[in-house]
């Protein structure tokens, strides 16, 4: 894959060199950046395939930069020091992400799923992204057919179904996701979503009736009922009785 490398730091730049040649030598770099501007004219001129992009830079961030690129048919893989905001949006859009400092297993993974076939344009998940910039309200999930965007609040609610995760959405077809239900739990626990059971997430803002029981269950607006562990129940009518 042609690739190119665009961080305002030499030294990330270089790891980032020193992790293609000795992890992922099926990747071609063919060009640097190190700020938005030169970064805009290099992925335009050369038109790479994956594009490594930081996120602080001295004259704005990979966001701005990736409103700015005429070119974004690539693959893209974010590169960053901690920063709890962007991993969010990242997270919402589906795209790959590395932490510094770098850890060669997950580099190595995430340059195998930047080689798989996509099945969705990448301007689908820079939609949400760039969408998200101010308002977490979309979230891109992954199916076996594609990249769905989908409004978080129209999300009803989740369930494990062993690797995956099937959707429950308002007014459309259920959709089975391919990531876990802890790593939504994780997501949405900040968007109104509370992890009731093992095997299920929902929404508060969709629930209609909390029925007693040792756990007792919830009646949700899509007509569906939804049992609550024991160890939940506690943590749930807290929450129902402050919203």
């Amino acid at each position: 894959m042609r690739t190119v490398i665009i961080d305002d730091e030499a030294n990330g730049r270089k790891t980032l060199r020193n992790f293609i040649e000795k992890y992922a030598p099926q990747l071609e770099l063919i060009g640097e950046a190190d700020s938005v501007e030169s970064g805009v004219t290099l992925i335009d001129e050369k038109k790479p395939e994956l594009v490594f992009l930081d996120v602080q830079m001295p004259d704005g961030t990979g966001f701005d930069l990736l409103g700015l690129v005429s070119h974004n048919d690539f693959s893209l893989i974010f590169c960053t020091a901690f920063d709890q905001y962007a991993v969010k949006a990242f997270r919402y859009s589906a795209i790959d992400y590395l932490l510094k400092p770098l850890d060669p297993d997950v580099f190595q993974v995430a340059v195998q799923k930047a080689a798989a076939p996509q099945n969705s344009k990448i301007e689908e998940q820079l939609e949400v992204l760039l969408g998200n910039r101010n308002d977490f309200s979309r979230i891109a999930l992954h199916s076996s057919e594609g990249i769905h965007m989908v409004s978080v609040q129209d999300i009803v609610r989740c369930e494990s179904s062993s690797n995956y995760t099937n959707f429950c959405i308002q007014g459309q077809s259920d959709l089975l996701v391919t990531r876990t239900l802890k790593e939504f739990d994780e997501i949405l626990s900040h968007a109104g979503f509370l992890r009731i059971h093992k095997s299920h997430l929902i929404n508060l803002n969709h629930v209609v009736t909390y029925i007693k029981g040792e756990g007792g269950w919830v009646k949700m607006r899509d007509g569906s009922t939804v049992e609550v562990s024991r160890r939940r129940k506690e943590q749930l009518l807290s929450a129902l009785s402050n919203m």
